[in-house]
């Protein structure tokens, strides 16, 4: 039996949300396209729907975003992240790089990186920007605000 396999537009009307939705939990990792047409169309496939209809069913919980994001890694004990250490954790980092600026000069502590660790840093630049909205939202729930 051929597995179903859908276009973002396909998909989003399959589990009742939004193209926009499926594009913004792909870029937060929780579901995956199975591949790219030539046209650079994303394809999903059936896993695809399922891990959809699942977040559609915490979020009618009220589960926050990243207690789903865990549970869909399969850590159910990570369900309840680590706030407060997720933080500390950050503050060092940035302290670390504030360090290192105020002693080079931000256009001297950029020309002194190679290609690969410009490219390791704009993918951590990325991921830190993912984090922080995942953070923003727990936050958001556990304030009752609820989830956007």
């Amino acid at each position: 039996m051929k597995e179903h396999r859908y276009r973002i537009g396909e998909l989003a009307k399959l589990v009742g949300v939004s193209q926009r939705t499926i594009d913004y939990y792909t870029r937060l990792g929780l579901i995956s396209p199975l591949q790219r047409t030539e046209g650079n169309y994303r394809i999903y496939d059936e896993d695809a729907a399922d891990r959809l209809r699942l977040i559609k069913a915490r979020q009618a919980q009220r589960m926050p975003l990243a207690e789903i994001a865990a549970e869909l890694q399969g850590d159910s004990a990570a369900a309840a992240p680590d706030i407060v250490e997720m933080v500390r954790a950050i503050t060092r980092e940035l302290a670390q790089a504030q360090k290192q600026l105020a002693v080079l000069g931000p256009a001297a502590a950029i020309a002194t990186l190679n290609e690969d660790v410009r490219r390791t840093l704009s993918k951590m630049a990325g991921e830190a920007l993912l984090h922080s909205l995942v953070l923003a939202q727990y936050l958001a729930a556990l304030a009752g605000d609820g989830l956007p």
